[in-house]
């Protein structure tokens, strides 16, 4: 599938005119500049939003979303420790409604849920929403959240994980999720760090230059930014390692033979006979195949509150 793209004219952080960023890198025919403002590493031209469903709900983010339980699965359980320990005293999760924006098939809830936290969650893929019900007993919302109706302070958190880096217009969901959470409620983000040292030693080589997925990639004066620009008081901004490391580099070393034998396929056609037409096929429409560097997972991780008055 080819993305219907298209050109901004402002940081899609702190809105700055195009005069305020600079051309870093080209990665796989896509451009990517920093904001000199806010530091926001983003693509540019971007992939049109309405499309982006067509995109998670593909077999290829399936198949990511259920072999990799055993990162997400610990990943949820310190995003939920995290949340307990810088809101110590402030909640009571047996009182507290959450709500996981881009929840993916639902390991955060159900996680925060064995936590006794009330959940739900909200995807744009139904078949993540289908499966999160079907395995966790999770009411997930499915379509895109930006043109969904819901009630004005509705929830106690609201949450991000790896999510806000996949949006074209983040000022836009932020703002809704202003909006949907009552006076005195917290959003919580998790983003991967762009100025973390694995980062800055890869440069585009970095796993997380994901270009058509991964479009703005933040650090925390971007992170702290845009939070601000939307009323927002940070509680917390800090960098966190979110993954165990063995799994973590089981994940990347599967990643790594795949995208060789991907490579080595689609380079010498003769071998296109003795694979799948469907795998084939998949496989030429992705756009990025380079092979994955060893990594190690850091992120930003923020916890912001909406005033009270």
């Amino acid at each position: 599938m080819s993305l219907e793209k298209r050109t901004i004219t402002n940081c899609p952080c702190c809105k700055k005119d195009l005069s305020k960023s600079k051309f870093l890198f080209k990665k796989a025919n896509v451009d990517y500049y920093q904001c000199i403002n806010c530091e926001l590493i983003y693509q540019n031209p971007q992939p049109v939003y309405e499309l982006t469903e067509e995109i998670y709900d593909g077999e290829h983010y399936h198949e990511r979303y259920i072999r990799s339980a055993y990162i997400y699965f610990p990943t949820s359980k310190i995003y939920v420790n995290e949340i307990k320990k810088e809101l110590k005293g402030k909640i009571n999760p047996s009182k507290t409604s959450v709500v996981d924006i881009g929840c993916g098939i639902g390991y955060f809830l159900y996680i925060a849920k064995q936590d006794n936290f009330k959940v739900t969650g909200i995807d744009i893929s139904r078949w993540a929403g289908k499966y999160a019900k079907e395995k966790f007993d999770i009411d997930v919302q499915t379509g895109n959240f930006l043109e969904m109706d819901i009630r004005k302070d509705e929830y106690d958190i609201v949450t991000l994980w790896q999510t806000i880096e996949h949006l074209p217009e983040p000022n836009d969901f932020i703002k809704k999720i202003y909006n949907i959470l009552k006076p005195g409620g917290y959003i919580c983000i998790a983003t991967p760090d762009v100025d973390s040292w694995i980062a800055r030693f890869y440069k585009k080589k970095w796993n997380c230059y994901m270009p058509d997925e991964h479009i703005a990639l933040f650090d925390f004066k971007s992170l702290k930014t845009i939070l601000e620009l939307n009323n927002f008081r940070p509680v917390v901004i800090k960098r966190i390692h979110e993954r165990q490391f063995i799994p973590e580099q089981i994940e990347y070393f599967k990643l790594f033979i795949v995208r060789i034998i991907k490579n080595i396929v689609l380079k010498l056609k003769f071998l296109k006979i003795f694979f799948p037409q469907k795998l084939i096929s998949k496989w030429e429409k992705q756009t990025d195949l380079e092979i994955p560097l060893p990594s190690v997972a850091y992120s930003v991780f923020a916890i912001a509150q909406k005033p009270i008055t």
